[in-house]
């Protein structure tokens, strides 16, 4: 996924441009937004477990950060780690 910063400087707002069509569907659907839906979708279901394999942000800035962890802190019921992803941000945003 990838989160549009406005604030981030100009090499990073025209990386993010190029790589945003990756994270889209065909109906011109951002990545982000479908998560947010299957996030509601799992809460309203109450699987057993949900699993995410690989990459699920394209790289750790600190609005892809925060959107995954608020979207992932929506259920308190889920265990997660972020542990693995802050690792790899300026502590300032952990």
């Amino acid at each position: 996924m990838i989160i549009p910063d406005e604030n981030a400087d100009e090499q990073v707002r025209a990386y993010e441009a190029e790589r945003m069509p990756v994270f889209t569907n065909e109906a011109k659907i951002a990545s982000s937004e479908i998560f947010t839906l299957f996030i509601e979708q799992a809460n309203a279901e109450k699987p057993d477990l949900i699993l995410f394999g690989g990459d699920i942000l394209d790289f750790p800035s600190e609005k892809n950060i925060t959107f995954l962890k608020d979207e992932l802190e929506k259920n308190p019921n889920w265990k997660t780690t972020m542990e693995p992803i802050l690792s790899t941000v300026p502590s300032k945003i952990a």
